[in-house]
This record gives C-alpha cells, structure tokens and sequence, in this order.
C-alpha cells in the first residue's frame, strides 16, 4: 500500500507533523511526502498529483492538510477526488477531519461536492453568457482575429 501525503511547497513543520499524526492515528504506516513546486494554474494532470493519481491503486491512502491542496478550483478538485473515489483510493485530511472512503459518510459528502461543483459549472456558464451580451451590446468584435495583423 502507498501512502502519499500531498502539499503545496509553503509546507510547514506543523502541519507536517499534524500529517504524521494523522497517519499514526488511523494506523496507515509509512507516509511519502510530496511537495509541489508548480503554479496551481497548470493543470493537475501536469502536475506532481496527476501520475501519482495515476499509479494509486485500490486501497491507497492520500493524506492532506485540506481539500483545497488538490487544486486551484472546486471543479479540479472535485474531479481528482471522484477519480480517487472511483479507484478505491481513499482521502484524509487533518483540517475537517474528513475521511472518504466507502463509507456512509463519504458518500454524502461526494453528493455534497458534486452538488457544489454542478453550481460553480452552473455559474461559471452564466458569468460567459453574460460577459458575451454585455460584448456584443458594446459592439465588440467576438471571436478570432483574421488577416493580416492578428495577434498570435
């Protein structure tokens, strides 16, 4: 079994030790802790979280200080935290205590997150529809430029 502790760079002593702690208390064994030196704005896929998603298996434990260590955006979020619910992998973290797994609780809270996510797309799509009336009501060109002196 791997058990992965995941952070951003800015990790500091405490909360490494809480991570520990954490680990201790639910008897997961070994920690590997992996640090992120990337912007959170490039994709998780290209980031550090992506191949180790990718080579977790059923019964993996990853460990956090919070859920918003997984990405910059709930919607990246909630999209790694499906995946790893979907390869039995299962997630704690030492902020909320939150555990997701297969249980009861878990369940709950992955209806939560999707319902959270659902309204952010929701929102997001209302926001462009908005921003592109208020362009075309202001008579702003949309779309690509074309010929000659268009901005690469």
């Amino acid at each position: 079994m791997h058990f992965y502790r995941w952070e951003a760079i800015r990790t500091c002593r405490l909360t490494k030790a809480d991570i520990l702690h954490l680990a201790d208390e639910k008897n997961l064994g070994r920690v590997e802790f992996v640090q992120e030196k990337v912007s959170g704005k490039v994709s998780w896929r290209n980031r550090k979280i992506g191949p180790i998603l990718d080579e977790l298996k059923k019964g993996d434990v990853i460990l956090l200080s919070e859920f918003s260590r997984l990405g910059r955006s709930m919607l990246e979020v909630m999209e790694i935290i499906s995946i790893a619910m979907q390869k039995g992998i299962r997630i704690y973290t030492v902020k909320g205590g939150w555990q997701l797994d297969d249980s009861i609780q878990s369940k709950v809270m992955a209806m939560v997150f999707a319902m959270a996510a659902e309204i952010e797309r929701d929102l997001i799509s209302k926001r462009t529809k908005e921003s592109l009336a208020a362009k075309k009501l202001s008579e702003i060109k949309l779309g690509r430029p074309t010929g000659p002196g268009k901005v690469n």
